[in-house]
């Protein structure tokens, strides 16, 4: 038997991975739905996405799942013009992000000085110590202060949510360091590495398209793989302590809304946050269970914003806007829904999605809701030139929203590498390891599967 500990994206991969296996196993989730973070909301014929708002399909793991849960006719991909238009807001005003190299050069974004850093950064010698390097100081290291501000800052706080001063430039955003480390230089590292990835993606016949969603949102996933698992999970089921009986096996003590139930099983996938897996290990483990615990998870809110249909006066399509840290808004970004999913806003409405907390502001989090929904609703209306009264609201705080891997994060993998070998029949999961976004926790959900073959 196998116990799968999360019922989020990765732990319905591996249920779903092992059912066509024929693999005998149960998930355990301690909500009352499956799905976790992925959860759609309807209002009227508008969908909402209150986690991940939409899904890359840029993994051969992704577009197989899709095939295997007979989605692809309900598959939605992102308007292709409104996916290229970008906005960054520098001192009040809302700058296009360049798209292409003549893009680049009209910019009012960047400074000649900045132009002409990007023009040198080929020239660079590449950093010859080991040591490991924030994003930050990998950024200015190459192209200095403003890409760092105006660009890199605004896109991984829309992302991650987080400070790139703290988070690892190689588990945040690898391809940089093995651009530099490949060719010596980002710019020459990153085309090489961009030509390699086509390839590849031709070889997987992945879509040049590549964001999408569904009809009634991403929990068409969850529910769809919740159909063929059924019998196969517990809901409301809160694990409360693992005990290693012998070499393989293990016993849990689980809460099921009241009821105690004590499971033996022969091997434990778990795909739940990084500080509930440290509690379940702490008798375990302690030294990995304090290993776990340091993952810090930064908090985030999300506004929904329905306005009538409002010309905007910056572009006809655009997918987002993403704002300085100095900038003083009280929001990360602003994703304009009924621009690059135009079937979603059937009646031409203005939808907005709003991305705030992060590690910029988390004290947001703490205002009465009404409070919130001012201060958001008076900014995104000053910014946007929004003269009608907003039609609908929603607003979902997620306490611990996002992992961050920070400096110091390579100890963390260690730490996960050296428990995995030293519990065979134990295998971890989730957004805190190998890759924050959904299309990566469904590529690690198959690694798992076939290491349980």
């Amino acid at each position: 038997m196998i116990a799968i500990l999360g019922g989020g994206i990765t732990g319905l991969t591996v249920a779903h991975q092992l059912k066509k296996q024929g693999k005998e196993f149960v998930l355990i989730e301690a909500a009352a739905q499956l799905g976790g973070n992925i959860q759609s909301h309807q209002y009227k014929d508008i969908t909402f996405e209150l986690g991940p708002n939409t899904v890359l399909m840029n993994k051969p793991e992704v577009k197989e799942l899709i095939e295997d849960l007979e989605l692809n006719d309900r598959l939605i991909f992102a308007d292709n013009e409104a996916s290229k238009q970008r906005f960054v807001l520098k001192n009040g005003s809302i700058e296009a992000i360049p798209n292409s190299f003549s893009s680049l050069i009209k910019s009012r974004l960047f400074s000649l000085h900045t132009l002409y850093r990007i023009i040198k950064e080929p020239f660079i010698r590449k950093k010859s110590s080991n040591q490991e390097e924030s994003l930050a100081a990998f950024i200015r290291r190459r192209f200095g202060d403003q890409i760092l501000n105006d660009f890199v800052a605004p896109f991984v706080g829309g992302i991650y949510a987080g400070d790139p001063e703290k988070m690892s430039v190689a588990h945040t955003l690898k391809m940089l360091v093995e651009a530099e480390e490949s060719k010596g230089s980002v710019l020459r590292g990153i085309i090489h590495l961009l030509k390699k990835r086509k390839r590849k993606n031709g070889y997987n016949q992945l879509p040049k398209q590549k964001i999408f969603t569904f009809p009634n949102g991403l929990q068409e996933i969850a529910e769809t793989i919740e159909k063929k698992i059924e019998g196969s999970f517990l809901l409301n089921a809160k694990v409360n302590q693992i005990t290693i009986n012998s070499e393989k096996a293990y016993t849990l003590d689980i809460d099921q809304s009241g009821k105690k139930i004590t499971l033996s099983v022969d091997q434990i996938v778990s795909t739940v946050p990084a500080h509930v897996l440290s509690c379940l290990l702490e008798s375990v483990d302690k030294k990995f269970s304090v290993s776990l615990k340091s993952i810090n998870y930064v908090p985030a809110m999300v506004t929904h914003l329905i306005y009538p249909k409002t010309d905007l006066h910056f572009s006809d399509k655009p997918f987002g806007i993403l704002s300085r840290k100095s900038e003083g808004v009280p929001f990360l970004g602003i994703l304009f829904n009924h621009s690059f999913f135009p079937q979603q806003s059937p009646n031409g409405k203005l939808i907005l999605t709003v991305i705030s907390g992060g590690y910029k502001h988390p004290e947001l989090l703490n205002l009465p809701e009404e409070e919130l929904l001012s201060i958001i609703t008076s900014s995104v209306e000053k910014l946007l030139d929004i003269n009608e009264k907003v039609e609908y609201t929603h607003i979902k705080k997620w306490e611990k929203a996002i992992p961050q891997y920070e400096l110091g994060y390579a100890q963390v993998k260690t730490s996960i590498h050296a428990f995995e070998e030293a519990h065979a029949n134990f295998y971890i999961g989730g957004n805190f390891y190998e890759g924050v976004s959904v299309s990566d926790c469904i590529a690690r959900g198959f690694r798992i599967a076939q290491m349980l073959e």
